[in-house]
């Protein structure tokens, strides 16, 4: 994923190459201390953006882009059964999260991960029909258990981080 104003998916270039990615967000304080570190550490990130925390932040989406990180759709409802909503559901719901995330940041997100990676071919289909390239991960941290010290977190990440890893 390239942190550029036209995100895209490319092959790294080297072996030290990977994605850093974000979801579920934005959350107010502890993204802004998320991009504090990112900028701190010139570190370009990816944020796949939920429409109804977008509506409550927009200035966390407004920084993400100011700071060159990509942004894409994760959906405006975060639900575990999007994948099996019927046609126009899947298109209102993915539709509301786009408008709300183009009015914060005045860009229109062409990257699209589904919660909790949970995909159909239905799904597939009608995602990329809408112009989205779907992006998946193939490094979870497991950040989100709460059990996990941020020891194990790093942990993860780096017993499992090859080259062109995507990190979630």
């Amino acid at each position: 994923l390239v942190a550029s104003g036209t995100p895209a998916l490319q092959s790294s270039s080297t072996e030290k190459d990977i994605a850093l990615t974000f979801d579920d967000g934005p959350y107010g304080t502890s993204t802004a201390m998320i991009l504090d570190i990112l900028e701190k550490e010139k570190v370009p990130a990816t944020f796949f953006l939920i429409g109804r925390n977008a509506q409550r932040y927009p200035q966390e989406i407004r920084r993400e882009v100011a700071d060159g990180d990509v942004i894409g759709n994760h959906s405006y409802s975060h639900s575990k059964s999007l994948s099996t909503m019927s046609s126009s559901t899947l298109r209102g719901d993915i539709s509301r999260a786009q408008e709300i995330i183009v009015k914060a940041s005045c860009l229109v997100p062409h990257l699209f991960r589904a919660p909790y990676s949970r995909t159909s071919p239905d799904m597939v289909r009608e995602i990329s029909a809408e112009g989205y390239i779907m992006s998946g991960w193939t490094v979870d941290p497991r950040d989100w258990d709460n059990r996990n010290s941020s020891t194990t977190v790093t942990s993860n990440i780096l017993n499992y981080v090859r080259a062109n890893s995507i990190v979630i």
